[in-house]
């Protein structure tokens, strides 16, 4: 190696050699000009070091942006998962519950009342004379009528009770916990707040009122029997007028 370094051959030099068990690169030239021997010395431990070094901030800069999108991906998906979710169980027009999403936490409540033999009671609430406001005044007064009543009701709730728009202008609210006589109670308090909900803005003429059923769950009775007899008192409701509650009578 020295020979070839010290060789006055302007032609460059590509050399190597073993110290202490470790190989050396070394480049070596002699400039004519000057007269000089230009020797460059390159420890091979030193070389792989910084490949190795460069290898592991690259791997860790992949793995850092790897997980960033991995995480990314699962937060969009995630979020569009619970738009859909919402989608599905939310009536987009009152904000409640639909009645596909109703009926799996009705059935759960009832579940829960039969194994504890606590009260629940069921309110079922129709808007009076709903056709006519549409007549009248157009859908879209009669949408806006709806979001008004629904919202009326949702204020007068507990943030226990379970309420949904069953469909139409119809809402049923589940009051777990609920003796028969504060059902009654309940109902008249949501049917006095409709009554003085803020309607003249929505430009309707005719008062907005509802008629309410009631009926409490009673030992070994399924879901569609306690909403059967909640629509018989409901019925009868209107039968004797609107804008008043009935209660049904406990299943013979």
């Amino acid at each position: 190696v020295a020979d070839a370094i010290l060789d006055r051959d302007p032609a460059p030099h590509q050399l190597a050699y073993e110290r202490d068990a470790t190989t050396v690169h070394v480049n070596a030239r002699y400039i004519t000009e000057l007269g000089w021997h230009l020797v460059v010395e390159q420890d091979h431990v030193d070389d792989v070091a910084t490949l190795r070094e460069v290898l592991l901030t690259n791997l860790a800069i992949s793995a850092a942006v790897t997980l960033l999108v991995i995480a990314l991906t699962l937060w969009v998906v995630r979020r569009f998962q619970r738009g859909l979710e919402q989608a599905a169980a939310i009536d987009p027009l009152t904000g409640l519950l639909n009645r596909q999403a109703f009926d799996f936490p009705f059935a759960q409540a009832i579940a829960e009342v039969t194994r504890s033999g606590a009260p629940m009671c069921v309110i079922l609430a129709d808007i009076d004379h709903f056709k006519r406001v549409n007549d009248e005044h157009g859908h879209l007064a009669g949408d806006r009528v709806l979001a008004t009543v629904a919202s009326a009701l949702r204020g007068a709730l507990r943030a226990s009770d379970l309420i949904a728009r069953w469909g139409g202008e119809e809402f049923i609210v589940v009051l777990k916990g609920c003796p028969p006589d504060d059902a009654v109670a309940i109902a008249e308090k949501l049917r006095a707040a409709v009554t003085g909900a803020d309607l003249e803005a929505l430009a309707v003429s005719s008062p907005v009122t509802i008629s309410l059923g009631v009926a409490c769950h009673a030992p070994g009775e399924t879901p569609d029997q306690l909403f059967q007899r909640a629509d018989q008192a409901l019925y009868l409701a209107k039968q004797r007028g609107r804008d008043r509650t009935e209660r049904a009578a406990p299943p013979a």
